[in-house]
């Protein structure tokens, strides 16, 4: 099993939960409020929420998936 430095995989998650909460946020936004005149306070607001939430989520799963995929490939 290929062992990620801690800082590494905390950059790792912090750059894949920014990256997440911005495309969710903007999709969902969309889907809800459309483009309208409170889209860009609605948005960021819904990505702040968003990545407040995948920040911690990630920190967890992240390790929890590297496990499940050395077990599934025979790491």
């Amino acid at each position: 099993m290929n062992v990620v430095p801690d800082r590494a995989r905390l950059l790792f998650v912090a750059i894949m939960a920014v990256v997440m909460g911005l495309v969710m946020s903007l999709v969902m936004t969309l889907v809800n409020v459309g483009w309208s005149a409170t889209f860009l306070s609605s948005w960021f607001r819904a990505f702040w929420i968003g990545t407040s939430v995948a920040f911690p989520v990630a920190l967890v799963v992240v390790p929890l998936a590297d496990f499940v995929v050395a077990r599934t490939l025979g790491d």
